[in-house]
């Protein structure tokens, strides 16, 4: 089995990794994302496709992005690139060998990939 490691010369997009941060006010409970981690990563847009919400069908995008492995980010946090914010939908550490990590994410908003 080859090791699995990453040219670093694909690692061209700086990112960084939002997490939600629960606090209070006098309105109640509101979330704030908190930068948790800023790298360079692969960014590569998947297949699109299309998605209900508020009864609506509308389009969206997936893709993957590639990163040196980095303890701690989890599913439902964000990805702030040079061109869009992203929804990270999954976490695979590649091989389970703590080297790569790919992120699935869902593009949200007028995302450029």
């Amino acid at each position: 089995m080859s090791w699995p490691a990453v040219n670093p010369g694909r690692l061209r997009h700086r990112i960084t990794i939002k997490r939600p941060v629960v606090g209070s006010g006098v309105s109640g409970s509101k979330v704030t994302w908190q930068d948790f981690v800023t790298t360079y990563a692969d960014i590569q847009p998947g297949k699109p496709g299309e998605a209900v919400r508020s009864g609506q069908i509308t389009s969206v995008l997936y893709v993957v992005i590639t990163m040196n492995w980095q303890s701690g980010i989890q599913a439902k946090m964000q990805v702030q690139g040079p061109s869009g914010l992203y929804v990270i939908e999954d976490v695979v550490n590649v091989g389970e060998l703590n080297v790569t990590l790919n992120l699935m994410c869902l593009a949200l908003g007028s995302s450029n990939q």
